[in-house]
């Protein structure tokens, strides 16, 4: 939790969220503020909170990057269909001709 604290505080921040989820996997504890409170003081445990309060937004944010993800997916399947639709008529309209 130390290397997560320290990276936090030099503003690294994506160096410190996989050593807070490392820390807190080991040790649960790292989860309860008043235990870390109690042992490591009020300044540690506000960046604890901090670290975790991002780690909340970021898997908020995940959900909706993926949706995002799919429906461009399913556009892009979409735009494909139509544009081979078109050739197909054009190339039809051709050798009807």
């Amino acid at each position: 939790m130390g290397v997560a604290v320290t990276a936090w505080n030099q503003e690294l921040r994506d160096q410190a969220l996989p050593n807070y989820r490392a820390a807190v996997a080991r040790c649960s504890a790292w989860g309860n503020q008043q235990w870390v409170t109690a042992l490591y003081g009020p300044q540690v445990s506000a960046t604890t909170q901090a670290i975790h309060t991002q780690l909340m937004r970021r898997k908020k944010a995940e959900p909706s990057a993926k949706r995002c993800s799919q429906i461009g997916s399913a556009l892009r399947g979409i735009l494909n269909y139509c544009f081979h639709f078109k050739t197909v008529k054009r190339i039809t309209a051709l050798v009807q001709s």
